[in-house]
């Protein structure tokens, strides 16, 4: 699994006590959040395949994209990496984003 900074994450105040009271309730709400966080992420991945096309010279920012990623679990904090891996090839969205000295947006 591929390393990134950029993440979709979901999280509010008093979760412990929201995920108590709906264990009470014998209702189960990880699979929900998997699920927005899961079709957040495609919604994203989908937009950024498409204009990153436009900007194609070589190929390698296009190839560091983050295609299959999944959503991870750590005690009650659901994520999931999004957008491109600066480390491998990925440095250029950055500028496609906001521009460089040269190339103001």
């Amino acid at each position: 699994m591929a390393s990134s900074k950029n993440k979709i994450t979901l999280s509010f105040p008093g979760i412990e006590e929201t995920l108590d009271r709906f264990e009470k309730m014998d209702l189960a709400i990880g699979p929900a959040v998997t699920e927005a966080l899961q079709k957040s992420y495609d919604y994203v991945t989908t937009h950024l395949e498409d204009q990153i096309e436009q900007h194609r010279r070589t190929g390698k920012t296009a190839e560091s994209l983050l295609k299959n990623e999944k959503v991870q679990v750590e005690g009650t904090t659901y994520s999931i990496n999004v957008g491109f891996d600066i480390g491998n090839g990925g440095l250029a969205s950055i500028f496609l984003m906001y521009g460089s000295p040269r190339h103001k947006i």
